[in-house]
């Protein structure tokens, strides 16, 4: 089935509020988002409330697991949807939301966690792929130092270092990953879009700085002490500043071709996603390398509005109505100054804020 456009809802038969007449068009268009109440916000250690409710006010209608299993909103199924919580999402499949419209299907999200990834990029023979095992009887095939991981790790929960065999005889975690170590120097989050049409874009790259120069991801430089230190830290101390993708010269700037390169192994993974994170890192020779993907990627700063705003253009394929521009950078400013509140030292270069062509992020080509 093709993907409906605008004009596909402009007429009788289709249950639609909104009428062909650009100011109703103006002030009706929305995107509906089925989300678990903490999700589809900044990062939750931020706890900036304001935000959410600021996005979801003026961008999106947010479709709140806990407001609709008690009756408390109402859902315009004529709207087309992303789907930031798998649960949430099926239901409205299963009670009849067209699967069209959604973006992020639910069974999609699966194939992006970690264990099923890492596998596939060994089918895929990537060189991005840190040497990788599955079981820990098999972890005398790396080379130590190396990174375990548990399946459900976030945040630094779940992940471990160990510098010998039998550091690992005290830890009551259940791993389900181990890979060597890497000696990073820089390491970044990408948010990625793939439109119904197929394009893929990087709306947004973060240049992620772990406080006192302490993380867990791939990192060998940190001592035991720092690593307890880490324990339990949401967190995990990261310094979060939003690179510009179209500046190649900033020492802060990944390759962007091996980033596209990335993208694109998660691409041939998982063709039908629509929106997810890659995280990577940079080794101190300039080598890229995969550390995870996110299907719910915390919406710092303006990432909200730039979601929304990919969505519209390649749903209803319009970037913007004429008024809009000083109303999109009105939320802008105000969402990154919330952030800011809550992440210190939280950046974004002014012309990402200002610039409407840079809210459309950067082909991979």
């Amino acid at each position: 089935m093709s993907f409906p456009r605008f004009s596909d809802f402009l007429n009788e038969d289709y249950p639609t509020p909104y009428r062909n007449d650009n100011l109703y068009f103006n002030f009706g268009k929305k995107v509906n988002v089925f989300s678990k109440h903490s999700w589809f916000r900044p990062d939750p250690f931020t706890g900036i409330d304001q935000v959410y409710d600021l996005a979801s006010k003026e961008l999106f209608n947010a479709i709140i697991d806990k407001e609709y299993f008690t009756n408390k909103v109402d859902i315009d199924s004529s709207l087309p949807a992303l789907g930031f919580d798998r649960y949430l999402t099926q239901i409205m499949i299963d009670e009849g939301y067209p699967i069209e419209l959604i973006y992020n299907h639910p069974d999609e999200s699966i194939i992006l966690k970690k264990v099923n990834l890492y596998k596939e990029l060994q089918k895929l023979n990537s060189d991005a792929l840190p040497k990788t095992v599955f079981n820990r009887d098999q972890v005398l095939e790396l080379t130590f130092p190396i990174i375990a991981k548990n399946e459900n790790s976030w945040q630094s929960k779940g992940v471990e270092k160990f510098d010998a065999v039998e550091d690992m005889a005290d830890s009551k975690i259940k791993f389900d990953v181990f890979q060597e170590a890497i000696e990073i120097e820089k390491e970044w989050r990408s948010l990625v879009f793939k439109g119904k049409n197929g394009e893929t874009k990087v709306l947004a790259i973060f240049l992620r700085t772990p406080m006192e120069g302490k993380a867990q991801s791939l990192r060998v430089t940190e001592s035991f002490e720092d690593r307890a230190n880490l324990k339990g830290n949401e967190s995990a101390h990261f310094q979060w500043k939003q690179i510009d993708i179209f500046e190649d010269q900033s020492p802060d700037n990944p390759d962007f071709n091996q980033v596209a390169k990335l993208i694109k192994e998660v691409g041939q993974i998982c063709p039908g996603m629509n929106l997810y994170s890659v995280d990577f890192a940079r080794d101190k020779s300039g080598k890229i390398w995969h550390l995870e993907c996110n299907t719910q990627p915390g919406m710092s700063g303006m990432c909200s509005v730039l979601v929304y705003l990919n969505i519209l253009k390649d749903f209803y394929g319009i970037s913007m109505m004429k008024d809009d521009k000083s109303n999109i950078q009105s939320i802008i400013y105000r969402l990154i100054e919330f952030t800011k509140k809550g992440l210190p030292g939280y950046e974004v270069p002014l012309r990402l804020m200002q610039d409407e062509l840079a809210w459309f992020g950067k082909k991979v080509e």
